[in-house]
């Protein structure tokens, strides 16, 4: 079979063949970023706000799936879990409609166009050259799905160069077992690696149009490409809450589902399909169908033996407050942001403390725990968002229309601060890395002296935002004490260091870092501060007897007319102005 092409003629053909899977894959990255740009807000909205209706979570699971493919969506289903933003027992019909659109995406890959994918590529390209926004990436994402089916034609054709003798390699290669072995295992690499189930079965499908290969290699390609799909997901999560580690079982255990499924229909569905191509796509689609639809009857079972079964003795994490059946009920639904604030607080709480950790001694799993958190909390803060706007969209009193101000100030704040902490700990990283930072044992006793005073600070603004404290005045008073307190410290400190600069102490590159360390801290008591501003003011208290009172949606806002912008412009240019 070698002797029958020429070096030449294998150069060109792996050329050919690894360039069209290349561009493939670059393409598939391409739609899927593109994609989430356009849909991703929409994704996350939706998801949150569909809570316990499995048809709704579903549908929008497989739209997000056909969009954005499944890593990217799984991604960002993976940070919503790890915000507690949707429930295990929600997941379930998320991960089985992003599996089933994926499916579905292939089943669109298997259409042989001819050449008419050129015509997306071309209108694509021209929409992300002259458009802007939202319109520039729907421009790129067609622009990339041509590139998609230009990428099975370019595997399609370099194999088609040399059929007799690809055909007659992959023909040897599936008679027995040893071959379709290797063909699982690397499908299930490809996808594992890619992320998606989806490059192994382009590959199938530009070998079926080249007319390489046979049926033989189906099965054995869909499942490694269901099994591979299913892993990514379990890395990610891995240093994630316990509820997030059980959530992400959901795919691995449909993953099963589905291999099972293929592996006992699949002579059926390959006897009915015309080539190999279209076969894999129509028994990916129906294989993962078929896990999908047990999974969803099954949903609540499942999560009760993944709770049994993995850490069945942990405690669970505090889930989202945000409840947008409580949104007619404007306090009930102010207190549920309340309490909402109070969890976030508690994760910036934890950080900080891993961060003070992380000083002292590098621990790689303490340090991608507060970057999960960090992402959680912006997350949240996304979310809280569009909550707190629906919220204001209601008629409300005086004191709710200032609270709810005061809230979404609040939350701001402290998604600042969960940034300043996750900031720590990466100059920690950087400080480890550089010997010549490290300084005397005196000199960073001050600055942990300090970082503890800021985590005293930080500790008191959770307990300021406990929802069942009466009294948030008093709470604030003692966020301005223990900021006293650390503003007197860190400016000792500062002063120490900069004498034991000049005195030759340490070198100017410690000198850095610890001046880094100090406007950390600096600007995350900063936003504590304001914190405690806001819990100071009269309006910010709930009021216990309104919790159940309905408030009606906002009566029509006549539109004002809009201020003129050349006059404000010519003002610009006035010197007495300025």
């Amino acid at each position: 079979m070698a002797g029958s092409m020429s070096a030449g003629d294998t150069f060109f053909l792996l050329a050919g063949f690894t360039g069209g899977l290349a561009l493939f894959l670059f393409a598939l990255e391409l739609f899927a970023d593109e994609m989430h740009e356009v849909v991703g807000s929409y994704f996350r909205k939706q998801a949150i706000r569909t809570r316990s209706r499995t048809a709704g979570r579903f549908i929008l699971g497989m739209m997000g799936g056909i969009l954005m493919q499944s890593r990217i969506s799984g991604l960002l289903l993976l940070s919503f879990l790890n915000a507690r933003l949707v429930a295990l027992e929600g997941s379930g019909a998320l991960w089985c409609g992003l599996a089933v659109g994926s499916a579905v995406g292939v089943v669109v890959l298997a259409c042989n166009l001819g050449a008419y994918f050129f015509i997306a590529i071309a209108v694509g390209f021209a929409m992300r050259m002259a458009a802007a926004g939202r319109m520039r990436r729907i421009g790129g994402g067609l622009m990339a799905a041509g590139l998609l089916f230009l990428g099975i034609d370019t595997m399609a054709r370099s194999l088609g160069m040399q059929a007799e003798t690809v055909s007659r390699l992959f023909g040897a290669l599936t008679s027995g077992w040893p071959g379709r072995a290797g063909i699982l295992a690397a499908a299930f690499l490809l996808a594992a690696g890619s992320g998606s189930a989806v490059p192994p079965l382009a590959v199938v499908i530009g070998a079926g149009h080249a007319g390489v290969l046979g049926t033989g290699a189906v099965l054995p390609a869909v499942i490694g490409a269901g099994l591979g799909a299913g892993c990514p997901v379990l890395s990610q999560a891995r240093d994630a809450d316990v509820e997030t580690r059980r959530a992400v079982m959901v795919p691995v255990i449909l993953a099963l589902i589905s291999s099972a499924a293929a592996a006992g229909g699949g002579r059926w569905v390959i006897a009915a399909a015309a080539e190999a191509g279209r076969a894999a796509a129509w028994l990916y689609l129906g294989s993962v169908t078929a896990g999908a639809l047990l999974i969803l009857v099954l949903g609540g079972r499942i999560a009760f033996l993944l709770r049994r079964l993995i850490a069945p003795r942990a405690e669970a994490p505090e889930g989202s407050h945000l409840d947008y059946q409580l949104i007619n009920r404007a306090e009930e639904a102010l207190k549920s942001v309340l309490r909402e604030l109070h969890r976030v607080a508690v994760m910036c709480r934890q950080s900080m403390h891993l961060a003070g950790e992380i000083m002292l001694k590098e621990d790689a799993r303490k340090v991608r725990r507060v970057r999960l958190n960090e992402e959680a909390v912006d997350e949240i803060k996304n979310a809280m968002r569009d909550y707190i706007i629906q919220i204001s969209l209601r008629q409300l009193s005086r004191r709710q229309a200032v609270l709810v101000q005061h809230l979404n100030r609040c939350m701001v704040d402290l998604e600042r601060i969960g940034d300043h902490v996750a900031h720590i700990s990466e100059i920690s990283l950087i400080r480890f890395r550089k010997p010549e930072s490290i300084v005397d044992e005196e000199t960073f006793a001050i600055l942990y002296r300090v970082y503890v005073a800021a985590r005293d600070v930080v500790d008191r603004v959770v307990e300021s935002l406990g929802p069942e404290l009466k009294d948030h005045q008093e709470a604030a008073r003692r966020i301005l004490e223990a900021r006293d307190a650390y503003m007197k410290r860190s400016a000792r400190a500062k002063r120490e260091f900069t004498e034991r600069l000049v005195s030759g102490r340490f070198p100017p590159c410690a000198g850095i870092y610890l001046s880094a360390y100090l406007s950390a801290f600096d600007r995350l008591v900063k936003h504590a501060k304001v914190i405690a501003l806001a819990e100071q003011q009269p309006q910010f208290w709930i009021k216990e007897s309104k919790l159940a009172r309905v408030s009606e949606p906002l009566p029509m806002v006549k539109v004002r007319e809009l201020v003129q912008a050349e006059d404000y412009l010519r003002r610009l240019q006035l010197e007495e102005y300025l």
